[in-house]
């Protein structure tokens, strides 16, 4: 079955978004909850707190969600959302943070939401379209390709040199 996971960084509401969500649509979603705990989470059949993952553990979950949920407002760079990508997992992400919401716009391999009905709305376009869901799979990878590998990466520090070199002779 498809899976959601929420790497849990602050305190949160995304649980309470997922319940409202399971009620009012009667997803058959999971909600996997990994990272540190620092709130109390609900008791509910269709939540699974995890807690702090080891690496391969969090890879293995990572590949085995239909999207990634980003909820904070405050994330700047995540790596969450840069292995998810890179794994060609979206990303579902709290708009309130520029920097995530720049990362959908910029790759076109995520969504983003500022309220419970963007959230609702953002889930159900992912379970609902699959060809387009296939296509934010695949803009995630090609972004991340394209930017934060690290063949790319050293291009652009070769191009950096290059520019800021005396020419020689």
């Amino acid at each position: 079955s498809a899976r959601i996971i929420v790497l849990i960084h602050r305190l949160l509401i995304s649980e309470e978004c997922f319940m409202e969500f399971q009620k009012r649509t009667g997803s058959k979603l999971k909600l996997v909850l990994a990272g540190k705990k620092i709130c109390r989470i609900p008791e509910h059949p269709d939540i699974l707190a995890l807690g702090f993952l080891p690496e391969n553990e969090k890879f293995s979950a990572i590949a085995g969600a239909k999207a990634v949920v980003i909820p904070s407002r405050q994330m700047g760079v995540s790596m969450t959302l840069l292995e998810s990508m890179a794994m060609s997992v979206p990303v579902l992400v709290n708009g309130g943070s520029p920097v995530l919401q720049g990362h959908c716009k910029k790759s076109n391999g995520g969504l983003f939401y500022q309220s419970y009905f963007e959230f609702e709305g953002a889930l159900q376009y992912l379970m609902q379209h699959p060809v387009e869901y296939m296509q934010l799979c695949a803009n995630a990878r090609a972004y991340i390709t394209a930017y934060y590998d690290w063949e790319s990466i050293m291009q652009r520090f070769q191009q950096i040199i290059e520019w800021v070199s005396p020419e020689k002779d």
